[in-house]
């Protein structure tokens, strides 16, 4: 036993490892137990196996011939925490500097009560540009199963006229207490957190992560800014696709350099690192990561200039409209939705959005308005003709007692419902009847 004593100790002052031998496992933080110690024979056999991974050439090949290590490929530190050590690259970029068409210091002047409204569902109004994070995170694969590892996870945030990046990377599986240890200090003081995607996929999977290693959840806690959705919302039947790297090259000015690798062959590097020890592709996917955290960032700024701008030919204006209508903001709904209705790029667009418009003044007691609208949509036979023509129907009812009028325009509407529109029909022929009988001819 002493042998084998003297023998662990050897190895951890050579490469590095920081566990405490013993009974006692290591400290942890308040509030994460620490987890069971491992014997001395297998804390021997884990630093062994790291070691030969990353410090012995591969059998059979010459010195000159081995694949890079890690620590030759990235220019970072190992960083100590109190579940163990992982390492860290560190960045940082001046506020004025441009990432594709943007300055990334532009975030300060958004407008974040309404990006806030539009992007989260959450007011920002009150939030400071020091209060945000920007997350990314690559992972082992798609699912969000047990098996699925995030492996590195960027961090950006602004701090004194400088734009900071943090990027955790996971060396070894056995890491990965101290790699989610240290990336929940840095999250901790942001009170909104901004991905791309992360709601679905991002923030769940590193949540889960925090549960199998028995580490607090730290992420529901913040407001969240999932960019995808908006993006959607903004150029859904714009851009062939919303894909960030699609957004990068139509929207954003973005072209990024060779050094980057495209994102399905991310787990496979990661994966041949692992297992053999080549980091050769680590670097590649580093820039990757940071690039995806500048992006967001540059996104922001973007999604903010599009809503102030109002450009219908690069923007679905009725999109927008349509989503704070869902959301009960009405005001905005309305100034949308005349932007669309007036500069939309196909008649189609334009009806939809004065349609909606229509809505809007009705719900807002402006019914000549609305009526209006409905009128001109009826005659051209435009978008909801059945729909406009009951919404002329029931103000012609209710309000104007003009019966005979109303019934020629529900009878104008039963002749283009369909047989498998059934409950439409029976709607509309019931309205019919009521009709009659109110003029006394039913």
């Amino acid at each position: 036993m002493d042998d084998l004593t003297e023998r662990l100790r050897r190895l951890q002052r050579a490469y590095g490892a920081t566990r405490k031998t013993g009974s006692r496992a290591c400290d942890a933080p308040e509030g994460v137990p620490a987890s069971k110690p491992a014997s001395i024979r297998e804390q021997l056999e884990r630093i062994e196996q790291r070691s030969s991974r990353r410090q012995a050439p591969r059998a059979g090949l010459p010195e000159r011939a081995r694949p890079p290590r890690l620590e030759e490929v990235l220019d970072g530190k190992e960083v100590t925490t109190p579940l163990g050590a992982c390492y860290e690259v560190k960045s940082a970029y001046r506020e004025t500097f441009r990432h594709g068409d943007h300055r990334i210091g532009a975030f300060r002047d958004v407008d974040k009560k309404a990006l806030g409204l539009f992007c989260g569902g959450v007011d920002g109004l009150d939030a400071r540009t020091e209060d945000f994070l920007f997350m990314d995170l690559e992972t082992t694969g798609l699912s969000l199963g047990t098996g699925t590892y995030g492996f590195l996870v960027g961090l950006g945030y602004f701090r004194e006229g400088t734009y900071h990046i943090h990027q955790l990377f996971l060396r070894d599986f056995d890491d990965e207490p101290a790699f989610l240890c240290h990336a929940r200090q840095i999250m901790e003081p942001f009170r909104h957190l901004v991905t791309f995607n992360g709601k679905t996929f991002d923030i769940p999977l590193l949540e889960a992560r925090f549960s199998m290693c028995a580490q607090p959840e730290t992420l529901r806690e913040k407001a969240s800014w999932d960019l995808l959705y908006p993006s959607r919302r903004l150029w859904y039947d714009r851009l062939e696709d919303c894909r960030l790297e699609t957004i990068e090259r139509e929207r954003l000015g973005i072209a990024r350099e060779g050094q980057d690798i495209a994102g399905e062959q991310i787990p496979r590097a990661y994966f041949r690192y692992v297992h053999e020890g080549d980091a050769r592709d680590m670097d590649r996917i580093v820039y990757h990561n940071a690039m995806d955290v500048l992006t967001m960032t540059a996104l922001a700024v973007h999604i903010d200039e599009s809503l102030k701008e109002k450009d219908a030919a690069r923007t679905n204006l009725f999109s927008v409209g349509k989503y704070y209508e869902k959301q009960g903001i009405q005001g905005m709904g309305t100034e949308f939705f005349e932007a669309a209705s007036s500069q939309g790029p196909s008649h189609q667009e334009k009806d939809r959005a004065l349609f909606h418009l229509a809505m809007q003044h009705r719900r807002g007691g402006r019914f000549e308005e609305a009526v209006c609208i409905w009128k001109g949509l009826v005659e051209r036979e435009g978008y909801g003709f059945v729909a406009c023509c009951v919404e002329i129907a029931k103000h012609l009812e209710h309000r104007t007692l003009e019966y005979d009028e109303a019934i020629g325009l529900v009878l104008h509407a039963l002749e283009r419902v369909g047989p498998e529109e059934g409950r439409v029909r029976a709607g509309l022929e019931k309205r019919l009847r009521r009709l009659k009988r109110k003029k006394g001819t039913g």
